[in-house]
This record gives C-alpha cells, structure tokens and sequence, in this order.
C-alpha cells in the first residue's frame, strides 16, 4: 500500500490553506493601503491647520480684546468680536 493518496490529499489540502492565506493576505494589504492613505490625508489636513493656527498669535490677540484671563481664548475673541461688530453698525 503507498501512502501517494494520502501525500496527494495533503498537498491538496495545504495548496488550498497557502491559497486562502494569500488571498486573505492581498486583502490585508489593500485595508493597510487604504488605512494608510487615510492616515497621510489626516496628517495633511493636520499639517496645514497647523499652519493657519501659526499664522496668528490668539493668546495675544485675547489678551488685546480684554478676554478675561482662564476664560476660552477662542470663545472670547468670538464674544468680543461680535460685540465689536455691534458696535460698529
């Protein structure tokens, strides 16, 4: 008795398990790429809002505008601002 079908069944047997694990792979690698692209957009947008954050010194311009110390520096130049505005009119 040879052992050739039961060598056979197991070849069959891991050619399917390596063909699984590389489409199961290839599937991996288009998530990683996609993951990966979304990544290089987030740190994009990152970077340029830090830019436009660099482009003004809003601590200063509170302190300017009389936001009180400890108090929202964004939500006081807001509040300043739109009273300036009213006044304005």
């Amino acid at each position: 008795m040879t052992d050739t079908p039961r060598i056979e069944a197991a070849l069959n047997q891991g050619a399917s398990a390596f063909s699984a694990l590389s489409r199961e792979g290839r599937k991996l690698e288009r998530e990683l790429a996609a993951v990966t692209k979304e990544r290089d957009q987030l740190q994009q947008w990152k970077d340029d809002a830090m830019q436009v954050e660099a482009e003004w010194d809003s601590q200063a311009l509170a302190k300017r505008l009389g936001v009180t110390p400890g108090y929202s520096v964004r939500k006081g130049i807001q509040e300043k601002v739109l009273l300036l505005l009213d006044k304005v009119k």
